[in-house]
């Protein structure tokens, strides 16, 4: 390509140079907050995805166990008769323990297919708690499943047999109403308060 010299040489000047960088440089920091906002908004959406299906797998079980509640009363650690279903104030704390059929077994071992269950909140945690045993030696002690952490509390309502909802179960007045309420609750309303 020849040079014609009534055409000169077009380029940028080193101020047009600065001015584009410049421009490039306020853009990509724009786009950079803009991304930078999106990717926080993404992994903040994640954890709140991660905790709702936490959340769900808990009322699952939660759910699951309570469909299978039986009436098979049993005897605590002392030797002393405890109803098939306890709700509401256990020993100070809202939590529930009742006795739940449906017990798999598939290696055939010798045990029953009845097992105690309870729920409670302890140190921030939703805690399932499992027995091996229905009546219990002074050495059984439940094996304990962490569900869902953050938790303030755990609250129920029980509905007996003539309609009428408890904070607690076997009602207190259990013994002076007729007909006397069954031994499981008809229904069971559970509340989770959570921190967050």
């Amino acid at each position: 390509m020849r040079h014609h010299p009534n055409h000169p040489e077009r380029g940028f000047t080193l101020l047009e140079l600065l001015v584009a960088i410049a421009i490039f440089a306020v853009l990509a920091a724009m786009a950079y907050g803009g991304l930078n906002t999106v990717l926080t908004t993404s992994r903040y959406a994640a954890l709140r995805v991660e905790r709702l299906i936490r959340v769900e797998a808990a009322v699952a079980t939660l759910s699951r166990d309570l469909v299978q509640v039986v009436d098979r009363p049993i005897r605590d650690e002392y030797g002393d008769p405890r109803p098939s279903f306890l709700g509401g104030g256990l020993r100070g704390n809202q939590g529930l323990e009742f006795t739940r059929g449906g017990r798999r077994n598939p290696g055939d071992f010798p045990r029953a297919s009845l097992q105690r269950i309870g729920y409670t909140v302890q140190d921030g945690w939703l805690l399932r708690l499992s027995w091996q045993v229905l009546d219990r030696a002074q050495d059984s002690t439940p094996i304990s499943q962490p569900l869902v952490a953050r938790m303030e509390g755990l609250t129920f309502r029980f509905l007996d047999n003539t309609r009428i909802w408890h904070e607690q179960w076997p009602p207190e007045n259990a013994l002076r109403t007729t007909p006397p309420p069954n031994s499981i609750p008809l229904a069971v309303e559970v509340n989770l308060h959570f921190q967050d």
